[in-house]
């Protein structure tokens, strides 16, 4: 299985179209086409915490992140 490490920019420029590096990350993680994608414990949260000013991203973020979390 490919795993790849993704930090909090990554997942903040992934998950908002208007982010400057939207493009960027998006044709990345295209390319790359992981099995898998590790965080930290940390990096989740703190992309909720930065998505606490706009309710329709913190919606979806959090979708997101409930739906798609796995334990190890």
């Amino acid at each position: 299985m490919k795993a790849v490490f993704a930090d909090t920019f990554y997942w903040i420029a992934l998950t908002n179209p208007r982010d400057s590096f939207h493009h960027r990350v998006l044709e990345f993680s295209r390319s790359l086409r992981p099995k898998s994608i590790v965080t930290t414990d940390e990096g989740l949260p703190e992309l909720l915490t930065f998505s606490a000013g706009d309710q329709q991203l913190r919606v979806l973020r959090a979708a997101m992140v409930s739906q798609n979390i796995k334990t190890m």
